[in-house]
């Protein structure tokens, strides 16, 4: 549940990029897009989140149809390890992750396969792809796509957070789990849902010390 002072300031930065998208071309207002949805989905509005996504997708395809991003020259920079439409990627992959949360897997799945025709090299769409399949309570194959994102980036993040999650769900190989969560925090000391899973990892153990332990990791969530 959100604070009434957090729902205030999502309304506030809301308001700051409506007015910032009026007064900015429509060739650039592709991150301002992005952020918007993400502050619609923050407060709950995930209808609203997806029609701004898909505005932005729009925005997107008009952009590189006047480029002349044809597939050849997409397979001429993917073959150099440049990406284009990284932005759009990354769309994707956000709005399969909303989808996934409203259950609508045929959608997700779709989205995913747009990522796949711009770059078929990606740890965030391997990622998004096992939090699909951990949706689907496909756990095995939600731990495949996790070990698939970390052989592309071994400092991915989420898919570090996320296989420790599907092992501690799993009851399975507390000390692996315990290794990718702090893993994790090596790499990004703020993460709130590393801290929290770590707490829960240490409160299942049930001993004084690891209690302790365990409120050290859940006042980490608060810092983050």
């Amino acid at each position: 549940m959100q604070s009434r002072g957090t729902q205030r300031q999502y309304k506030d930065a809301e308001t700051i990029i409506n007015a910032a998208l009026d007064q900015t071309g429509k060739w650039d207002q592709g991150e301002l897009l992005r952020t918007k949805a993400k502050l619609q989905i923050a407060q709950g509005q995930l209808e609203s989140g997806i029609a701004s996504y898909i505005q932005l997708l729009a925005v997107l395809r008009i952009q590189s149809k006047s480029l002349g991003l044809g597939t050849k020259l997409y397979k001429i920079l993917q073959d150099n390890g440049n990406p284009p439409g990284l932005l759009e990627l990354e769309v994707w992959h956000d709005l399969a992750s909303v989808y996934i949360r409203l259950s609508r897997w045929h959608d997700a799945e779709t989205c995913l396969s747009k990522s796949r025709a711009i770059c078929s090299y990606s740890a965030s769409r391997c990622h998004t792809t096992g939090v699909l399949y951990e949706g689907k309570g496909l756990y095995k194959e939600a731990l495949k796509a996790f070990a698939s994102a970390l052989d592309i980036d071994p400092t991915h993040v989420p898919s570090m957070v996320s296989t420790a999650v599907v092992l501690r769900r799993l009851c399975m190989q507390s000390s692996a789990t315990r290794s990718f969560l702090m893993g994790a925090l090596r790499l990004d000391r703020m993460n709130s849902s590393a801290w929290y899973n770590l707490g829960l990892l240490y409160k299942a153990e049930g001993a004084p010390s690891s209690s302790l332990e365990a409120a050290e990791c859940f006042r980490g969530c608060n810092f983050s």
